[in-house]
């Protein structure tokens, strides 16, 4: 991050070059690599909702030039839910899916 924003080409290169290596270590025919993105929900529960948007932008752009899936989990507090539901629907618009649980 460069003064609490994301820098697409940055996040791009490293994220590629994280990628390409655990793609070169799959060891199956057909494998593939899935990331488990972690990165949101501490900046959002740090009061940094817009750069938690835009890292699940980015992972999202990401994820779909390379075919990839992206899995992310939230655990929120009540005060989130009840006072910060709109910034969670906007994370939520990011992903090409959303499951509930």
């Amino acid at each position: 991050m460069v003064n609490d924003r994301f820098d697409r080409a940055r996040f791009l290169k490293f994220t590629g070059e994280l990628v390409a290596r655990a793609a070169r270590a799959v060891k199956q025919e057909h494998g593939r690599v899935t990331a488990c993105g972690e990165g949101s929900p501490p900046l959002w529960a740090q009061g940094k909702a817009e750069a938690a948007i835009r890292l699940e932008y980015l992972w999202d752009e990401f994820a779909r030039s390379h075919d990839m899936d992206v899995l992310c989990g939230y655990v929120l507090n009540s005060y989130q839910r009840e006072h910060e539901n709109q910034l969670y629907e906007r994370i939520c618009a990011e992903h090409s899916a959303v499951s509930f649980r």
